[in-house]
Formats: C-alpha cells, structure tokens, sequence
C-alpha cells in the first residue's frame, strides 16, 4: 500500500473521529476502501474485506432460509 493511500486512510478516520458531522459518502467509501486495502496488503492476501449493505445481507440470509 502506498503513502498516499495510507494518507488518505488516516484522513477519512480522522474526519469520521473528530468531525463526523462532515463525513458523506466519499469519506465513507476512503475509510472502508482503503482499510480493506490496508488488511490485504498486511496479510499478503489472507484476509479479504467484503463491505456489504444490510439490505444485501438480509436477502441473501432470506434466500437461504
């Protein structure tokens, strides 16, 4: 992962921490892709994030059942 990235990570945190009032969905969309990118890179791949919304998830659960 490159600095940048890590950059732009630590940004939308921070946003999300201290000033969440400001956060839309491009800081949501930073946050979530790049911490995901971030876990894959550490673990060389081992571990993979898949965001999913609710809505998505309790379909697929409905499916199922």
């Amino acid at each position: 992962m490159e600095v940048h990235e890590k950059r732009k990570l630590l940004g939308a945190i921070e946003i999300l921490v201290k000033r969440p009032a400001q956060a839309d969905e491009t800081t949501l969309g930073n946050a979530i892709g790049y911490f995901t990118k971030l876990v894959e890179d550490l673990t060389q791949g081992q571990i993979t994030l898949l965001p999913v919304q609710k809505q998505q998830l309790k379909n697929a659960i409905e499916e199922i059942a």
